[in-house]
């Protein structure tokens, strides 16, 4: 499933939600109007499709307290609204995205549905009824990982994901003003309690980029074709063909 804008010439551009098969061919394109995507997610579970974003509010239409999480079958049609945009602190301003905030995320669990809007850095969990459980911003978790840097500052949030059982893990890419150097460093926060705790660094280097979490473990890409997986507790990550 791709979530695309597709520009058809002049003013004519939709933003769509386009399925295919194992083989590649196309099965259904449908548009999420009024909601607009800024990342899906697909729950085998609930054979789902997880669309989460703003959306378009007609001129001389008060601007009611519209869902930011909304849930369709396969065929496009809506199968519950969820998240008020009054949860988050700017509403659907709040998945306005910058390279020192990162992008949108959102991860779709058995039980619970996890999301990341980077605008204020808001991270929220719910139930599939969209109950929040549990809001952090981590504005000043992620300053206090920084800090523990010394020269170094942040550049961007190249990645971030979530694991199954809620932890936010968010890559870091620092850079050293004074030495010219960069580092990439890992790290996991505890929505619940805002606990932090280090999974990895990498410098500039034998880079090793973080691209997300799998069976609760680390994967990592080397050189933009090997592939690392890191288990929880293990110090260093590993090529993937040694795994047994």
């Amino acid at each position: 499933m791709f979530a695309t804008i597709l520009n058809f010439g002049g003013h004519n551009i939709r933003r769509v939600v386009l399925t295919y098969d194992s083989s590649g061919q196309l099965l259904k394109t449908w548009e999420p109007f009024p909601q607009y995507w800024e990342v899906i997610a697909y729950s085998k579970d609930d054979d789902a499709i997880f669309v989460l974003g703003d959306r378009y509010v007609p001129d001389g239409r008060e601007a009611s307290d519209y869902p930011l999480l909304v849930e369709y079958n396969r065929d496009g049609r809506v199968l519950k609204n969820m998240i008020p945009a009054s949860t988050l602190k700017d509403a659907g301003d709040s998945f306005n995205q910058s390279g020192q905030t990162g992008e949108p995320a959102l991860r779709v669990t058995k039980d619970h549905i996890y999301f990341y809007a980077p605008a204020n850095r808001e991270a929220v969990m719910c139930d599939h009824n969209g109950a929040v459980l549990a809001y952090r911003s981590i504005s000043d978790i992620v300053d206090k990982i920084i800090s523990m840097e010394d020269g170094y500052e942040l550049a961007q949030i190249h990645h971030l994901d979530f694991t199954d059982d809620g932890d936010i893990v968010l890559e870091l890419l620092l850079g050293n003003s004074t030495s010219q150097d960069s580092m990439l460093e890992l790290g996991r926060i505890n929505i619940k309690t805002g606990e932090a705790a280090p999974v990895h660094k990498t410098f500039k280097n034998g880079r090793l980029s973080f691209v997300g979490i799998k069976d609760g473990q680390y994967l990592y890409v080397a050189d933009g074709k090997t592939l690392y997986f890191q288990s929880a507790g293990a110090q260093e990550p590993v090529p993937l063909d040694t795994k047994d």
